[in-house]
């Protein structure tokens, strides 16, 4: 037993009445842990222990030895008899040291060093995902790959058929990290394979050999390669207008037509590209001068990527402005009053263009 006495003293050195209290001390630790058993697949190990039969047991405390034959705290505070590692390397030996706490602090002689072992990995990673899902292409295919595995994802292959039967390997990305999942972009190039419908799929690899699914239930993605472009747009013509000139053309053919480029030159020379991806059949050109002439010609892509022939070359001139501007009105009218109070002076006007400037 020990006893404990209080007392305060105020700034004038008044003590107060003691208190005394009386408190019992626990030292007495819980026993050792007892009788560890374990279950254990490639990655996860799972500890069961015996509990300690003590009154005031709070918890447990579960440490690993270190390869220098230190420990290092796992979990200070489990509440179970048993605990369950995962994240761990297939066919692996770990010791593991546990011992109980009572309420008090008061922590136990640890077990005696219990050694698990992980077994062999033998699951086989899973493509979860490949995108796209569809589509049509003429050069290259951007693909997102989704895997994972319950260690570590080491390769993956993209392969492609033209029957479902025959694969061919066509690009494989490396890995020497651990990860058990991953997701990879890769752009495919498809210039080497002939047109008309191809098979994408992914195979992946782990660290200890185990290979996703190669058979006829392994997933894939069926494209369609399009190398061949479409007709240059015909039925162009430009209209001049009041600054600006109108490039109009007929609708092609084609079913997968994407969209409509214009090109514009100053000589009939070098062309630039002045608008692009255009769902529409016409467009104005509003970045031309008075006096001028412009050429234009227009193409068109498919929805692989596949880009036409010019077209005929058209060509406007946009006439010289002679029609002047127009003061329309203007506030406060002639003849009235202004002084400090009223300083600003409204001006309408108007023209048959754009008006550029106004002079005061």
């Amino acid at each position: 037993m020990v006893y404990l006495k209080a007392v305060a003293t105020d700034e004038s050195g008044n003590d107060s009445e003691p208190m005394i209290g009386s408190y019992s001390i626990d030292n007495t630790a819980p026993q050792q842990v007892q009788n560890l058993s374990y279950d254990s697949t490639s990655v996860s190990v799972t500890l069961h222990w015996e509990d300690t039969g003590d009154p005031d047991l709070s918890h447990y405390v579960l440490r690993q030895k270190r390869s220098n034959g230190t420990y290092w705290t796992i979990d200070s505070y489990v509440t179970q008899l048993g605990k369950t590692m995962s994240g761990l390397t297939p066919r692996t030996e770990y010791t593991y040291q546990v011992s109980a706490v009572d309420q008090h602090g008061n922590e136990g002689l640890p077990s005696e060093d219990f050694t698990v072992s992980t077994q062999a990995d033998t699951t086989s990673p899973v493509i979860t995902r490949i995108r796209p899902t569809s589509g049509v292409f003429s050069k290259e295919i951007s693909s997102n790959i989704y895997v994972e595995d319950d260690y570590n994802v080491k390769s993956i292959t993209w392969q492609y058929s033209h029957d479902l039967a025959e694969w061919t390997d066509l690009d494989k990305a490396e890995y020497t990290n651990i990860l058990r999942t991953r997701y990879i972009t890769r752009v495919i190039s498809v210039e080497s394979l002939p047109e008309g419908p191809v098979y994408f799929r992914a195979i992946a690899e782990d660290s200890y050999g185990n290979i996703s699914l190669t058979d006829g239930s392994a997933p894939f993605v069926q494209y369609e390669i399009d190398k061949t472009p479409p007709g240059a747009p015909t039925g162009v013509t430009a209209s001049p207008a009041f600054g600006l000139i109108e490039i109009a053309w007929e609708q092609g053919e084609e079913l997968d037509l994407a969209g409509y480029s214009v090109w514009r030159s100053e000589e009939d020379g070098e062309y630039i590209q002045i608008a692009s991806d255009l769902e529409s059949l016409n467009y104005f050109d509003r970045s031309v001068q008075s006096g001028k002439t412009y050429y234009y010609r227009v193409t068109v892509n498919d929805t692989a990527g596949n880009c036409s022939d010019f077209s005929q070359t058209v060509h406007g001139l946009v006439e010289p402005d002679t029609e002047l501007p127009e003061i329309i009105a203007g506030a406060p009218q002639t003849g009235e009053r202004v002084g400090p109070g009223y300083k600003r002076i409204r001006v309408l006007a108007s023209d048959n263009r754009s008006l550029s400037v106004m002079h005061f």
